[in-house]
């Protein structure tokens, strides 16, 4: 297969597997909210130079996953349109990781492999799920893919004019890594390229990798926004970004770690299902044959697992762990593992134990699916204050296409397991990638806005917009207010700052004489406070909203202009 047809082919799965129905389901915690918030407020404010959030300066991130959110939201204003848009730099991110996965795979093993790395890489679930969340970590892990690329292509192309363009392509890679999520893009490559040098017993590894030139170079580049912007802001806002954020936020010794050491492998079973089931049998044949792997480049293998152990010291050594800080290792994972099914379940090969042990895997695949689906995000914040009997009654809604869709995918991973008992692997194959993403469309599409009809976060919305004019504030207890993404959601959703005032009577008497305004909190904080506060206060509603139990009051001695 020709390297056109294989972009072809990777494209035209990608489309399904990461696009379909990005703009289904509503903004959710915990960052999403809050970045396409910044998004919104830099075309409402033309706030390009420095993004703000709740109209300060934001100081957590730098610009470039904000510039390319608010780019794309400015191409069109309906809400299921923007909700796509904001979502699209983060697909494109999921695409750019997949055609990383393939063009190293392409250097280090074959064509065919490649393929088959690109497709595996793509079917992970935290591919689909980090692809589809309005977040910037598929872009880095895309542009850190790409860094190491070109800096291994430095290290073992030839000299001249390719060497050159080599190193600006790295240069470029990291300047992207450094506006995306800013030094830390330095410490994952810099891990990746120790580790495998002293696999190689070679301490000019670096320096061949042009990382050397490189990382100076992206530091120049990004300061011509970095500068502008500090100068605009102040040293505050530098600290903040640069070593706050920057740096202290990963490794600040003084934070306790939030998780034991077994929290990252773990999570890497779910985040890596699927194929994750594969990985006992995966390490124990790599282990076996490590002189005959990749084609007998021991070099490439060292490259590979060098990769994966950078990435694992980089993350042990910080204290905040989150689970989408894995999404690097989706490329590695996916070249060993395509390595290990091109050999062991290879055309003419006699089945063996591992064939049954995949057997018995594929079988379980939509129990797998499920899981990885439901386990991270459920019940865990997505469903606050609701049950799976919600959840399920509102899947149960739905009309027929979902209830067909889960029967072809039980129907291929049923197929699948025939032919891979069979021997046909290349076909078992097949059928797994089709039910794999026949799974990601469904549950786009059928299965995350049936948890939106649980959280009822529309009901919230449509209830402050017909109670919302021009002429009203819209504030929010303290609480309520003061949650991370709490601003961001009603700045997306609705175009205006949410105002925060102080959990006490006194300012709700304040705000009860005052000019029109429509007043935010949740179940709790409305029995903290008391009902006597709200003496003199109109609730719209009579029930709370939104899987927070919004509680919705407006001034009753005023009238909402335009009110029926």
């Amino acid at each position: 297969m020709t390297r056109i047809r294989a972009l072809f082919l990777i494209v035209l799965v990608a489309l399904p597997a990461l696009f379909f129905g990005l703009g289904r389901r509503a903004l959710w915690n915990p960052v999403e909210p809050r970045y396409a918030g910044i998004c919104a407020e830099i075309l409402e404010h033309h706030s390009w130079l420095v993004p703000t959030y709740n109209r300060h300066s934001y100081d957590q991130k730098p610009a470039l996953f904000f510039w390319l959110g608010a780019t794309a939201l400015s191409l069109a204003d309906e809400a299921s349109s923007r909700l796509f848009l904001v979502r699209l730099p983060s697909a494109l991110g999921g695409l750019l990781l997949v055609l990383g996965t393939w063009a190293i795979a392409h250097d280090l093993l074959d064509k065919k492999r490649a393929l088959l790395a690109a497709l595996l890489a793509m079917t992970c679930w935290i591919s689909f799920w980090s692809s589809r969340f309005c977040h910037l970590d598929t872009l880095f892990a895309a542009s850190f893919t790409w860094a190491l690329y070109f800096a291994r292509k430095a290290v073992v192309g030839a000299g001249g004019s390719e060497r050159i363009r080599t190193i600006l392509l790295l240069t470029l890679s990291l300047c992207i890594g450094l506006m995306l999520k800013g030094p830390g893009v330095f410490a994952f490559i810099l891990a990746t390229l120790v580790v495998f040098s002293l696999m190689e017993r070679n301490v000019q590894t670096i320096r061949k990798s042009g990382i050397l030139w490189a990382i100076p170079a992206a530091f120049m580049v990004a300061a011509l926004w970095f500068v502008p912007a500090w100068i605009n802001t102040g040293n505050d806002w530098a600290k903040s970004l640069f070593y706050d954020a920057g740096v202290m936020h990963l490794f600040d010794p003084t934070n306790k770690a939030k998780h034991g050491v077994t929290y990252y492998p773990t999570v890497l079973i779910v985040l890596l299902a699927p194929w994750s089931f594969f990985g006992p049998a995966l390490f124990l044949s790599l282990w076996r044959r490590r002189r005959e792997a990749f084609l007998g480049n021991v070099s490439a293998f060292k490259f590979v697992l060098a990769w994966c152990i950078g990435i694992i010291i980089v993350l042990y050594t910080g204290t905040t762990y989150r689970s989408r800080y894995l999404i690097p290792l989706v490329a590695p994972f996916a070249i060993l593992m395509a390595e290990f099914l091109s050999h062991e379940f290879k055309p003419k090969r006699k089945r063996s134990r591992l064939s049954v042990i995949g057997t018995l895997m594929v079988v379980t695949l939509l129990c797998s699916l499920g899981l990885s689906f439901a386990f991270p995000q459920l019940m865990s914040s997505q469903l606050t204050n609701r049950s799976w009997a919600d959840f399920f009654a509102a899947v149960a809604a739905l009309s027929w296409a979902p209830k067909v869709c889960g029967a072809v995918i039980a129907g291929a991973s049923l197929l699948a397991s025939f032919f891979m008992f069979r021997s046909r692997f290349r076909t078992a194959f097949a059928a797994m990638v089709f039910s794999i993403v026949l799974a990601f469309c469904t549950w786009a599409y059928y299965g995350a806005p049936a948890i939106d009809a649980c959280r009822g976060d529309a009901k919230l919305i449509a209830a402050i917009r017909s109670n919302l004019d021009d002429h009203t504030r819209l504030v929010a207890v303290q609480g309520y207010a003061k949650r991370e993404s709490t601003e961001g959601y009603f700045f997306f959703e609705l175009g205006r700052h949410l105002e925060c005032v102080l959990e006490d009577a006194a300012s709700l008497d304040c705000l009860r004489d005052g000019e029109p305004c429509l007043l935010l909190l949740r179940q709790r904080d409305l029995d903290r406070i008391g009902d006597e506060a709200f003496l003199g206060w109109q609730e719209v509603g009579a029930e709370g909203l939104g899987h927070h139990n919004i509680r919705i009051f407006r001034n009753s001695g005023k009238t909402v202009e335009g009110e029926r």
